[in-house]
């Protein structure tokens, strides 16, 4: 289930994985990339934050709150 809206959020994690993967095998240099799933308060679910909670909800998706999601990075 990938909606439009997110093409750019795959795309920059794609790109991120690839720059990481780079550095670190080519290059000899440290690297971390990590996917986050949704994140409140943060990107398109700050700005239809309800209408999307109550969706994802619905589809059994939870949704990590920023400070959860900066304390387990």
């Amino acid at each position: 289930m990938v909606d439009p809206g997110s093409s750019g959020y795959i795309t920059e994690n794609e790109f991120s994985e690839a720059l990481a993967y780079h550095r670190h095998e080519q290059l000899k240099l440290p690297a971390l990339s990590i996917a986050l799933p949704a994140v409140s308060g943060a990107g398109m679910l700050y700005l239809e934050q309800v209408i999307l909670n109550d969706l994802l909800i619905a589809h059994g998706i939870e949704i990590l709150p920023t400070v959860t999601t900066f304390e387990l990075v």
